[in-house]
């Protein structure tokens, strides 16, 4: 076959259709993920009209974290720290040894200043958990349990204990997703553990403390 016959042959049809249609997807694929792709700051501000009935200002904070204060602890992973003008700290944070892994929520934390003094709303967002197919088992009163059941030193084990899947914890919850439910009250004792480290480390230095004031 000769260079014109192959330029004049379908075969040579065939590829420059397929190559049309290749580019052609890759155009509508990158439009559609540029109009559908959710911003970090949109991301953000979602959760905070999940975590809050009116609207709140939320300053990120995350890379103000010194490197003093632990972000990767045991069972938890500081993923971004948020403080609200209304003083409470927003926490994102991963629970280990969810169902599918770690499960993210963010954690509402109250304080007065010096020590972690309650939990206010605690969410996990599905769209940040797509391994935990049996979040959805966990209903808004399995959530509120944090809120409700907060008190000074208290550590939440409504699910499985850590490092087992056949020992319940101490204070179990039966709900169905005793995986998930774990990841999530790891990711609050984790929330605590974290914002007491950080108030401990403001009230040791004061310049510090003066900064995030201002």
């Amino acid at each position: 076959m000769t260079a014109k016959q192959f330029f004049h042959g379908k075969a040579f049809k065939c590829i420059i259709v397929i190559l049309i249609i290749v580019l052609v997807c890759g155009i509508f694929l990158a439009f559609c993920d540029s109009l559908f792709a959710v911003s970090d700051e949109e991301r953000t501000s979602r959760a905070m009209s999940k975590l809050y009935d009116e609207e709140v200002t939320a300053h990120n904070i995350t890379d103000d974290i010194p490197d003093e204060v632990e972000t990767e602890m045991t069972y938890s992973t500081v993923k971004a720290f948020y403080s609200v003008e209304n003083g409470d700290y927003v926490v994102q944070i991963a629970g280990k040894q969810g169902y599918g892994g770690s499960v993210t929520c963010w954690v509402v934390v109250q304080d007065d200043g010096t020590k972690v003094t309650g939990i206010g709303t605690v969410i996990a967002q599905s769209s940040e958990n797509t391994g935990e197919s049996f979040l959805s088992n966990l209903g808004d009163e399995d959530f509120e349990r944090f809120s409700v059941d907060y008190e000074d030193g208290i550590v939440y084990d409504y699910g499985f204990a850590n490092d087992t899947s056949t020992t319940h914890g101490e204070g179990y919850v039966s709900t169905g997703a005793s995986k998930s439910y774990r990841g999530v009250c790891n990711a609050v004792n984790g929330a605590i553990d974290f914002v007491n480290s950080y108030l401990e480390y403001l009230a040791a230095s004061p310049v510090a403390s003066e900064e995030v004031a201002a």
